[in-house]
């Protein structure tokens, strides 16, 4: 996602993003809601963070990498920000997308201590891994499974996680598609939107803590997290009460909600 344009900055800015949609939600052990929101519409001037930066810059490297561990790999198209058709506030800017196998790569540059953060190597429980990764990256390979099958008329049924982690050590882990979690994503994003990016809105900033969708945010009941418990956190699917029982909103690019 290193080098975005002026263009495709402009299209993100006025909506969710696969990279920012996790952290919105609360789903990030590095940013809270408050604090994505703010990056993300560019208010107070945040710093650069360093190690997004950098992780910019090896991304084309680690795409390189994992390409030639995919079976029957041919070639990829570069990032480009593509925008949900049905969802026009939900965007994505994946790493690279592979027309010949329908689906994408998701790449993330990491330090050798982020070994924890992933339960066991890929493949270890399984033909699929979505169980093995941190749940903010899941998170964000559903969203983009979605609007890339959404935007190039495919039938997406996984998406590739390149994980790098220094020297030779780049694992590639196969995330299913799960069209209950991204129904439950597509719900919760949307209140997330209308409350908070919407251009016609308000624009209200969100809380500090896990978001809740609803007209109240309930902080007594959902203390702050810290970065382990952020990494093992209820994903909205399985939560004490669904985005689908919460909402209240219609969505005007979709479906009613």
């Amino acid at each position: 996602m290193a080098d975005l344009t002026p263009e495709q900055i402009a299209i993100r800015r006025v909506r969710c993003t696969a990279s920012t949609l996790p952290a919105f939600l609360g789903y990030s052990p590095y940013e809270s809601p408050l604090t994505a929101w703010e990056r993300h519409l560019g208010i107070g001037g945040l710093p650069s963070n360093e190690n997004m930066d950098a992780g910019h810059d090896f991304e084309a490297a680690i795409i390189r990498r994992a390409s030639s561990m995919i079976d029957k790999y041919r070639q990829s198209m570069g990032a480009m920000t593509i925008i949900s058709p049905s969802h026009d506030w939900l965007c994505a800017t994946p790493d690279a997308i592979i027309p010949e196998l329908t689906t994408g790569i998701q790449a993330k540059n990491h330090g050798a201590q982020m070994t924890r953060a992933y339960v066991a190597k890929p493949g270890e429980a399984g033909e699929w891994d979505n169980e093995l990764v941190p749940k903010m990256y899941l998170l964000q390979c559903q969203i983009e499974m979605f609007v890339a099958a959404d935007f190039y008329g495919w039938d997406v049924l996984f998406w590739y996680l390149a994980a790098h982690f220094g020297g030779a050590q780049t694992r590639v882990y196969k995330i299913r598609r799960d069209e209950r979690l991204q129904a439950a994503l597509l719900k919760a994003g949307y209140a997330f939107w209308k409350l908070h990016i919407d251009p016609a809105g308000k624009r209200v900033p969100p809380g500090s803590v896990q978001w809740i969708v609803g007209p109240e945010p309930r902080q007594s009941k959902h203390p702050r997290l810290n970065r382990t418990a952020l990494l093992h956190a209820p994903l909205p699917e399985v939560g004490e009460k669904p985005a689908s029982e919460l909402m209240d909103f219609d969505d005007p690019f979709g479906e009613s909600t």
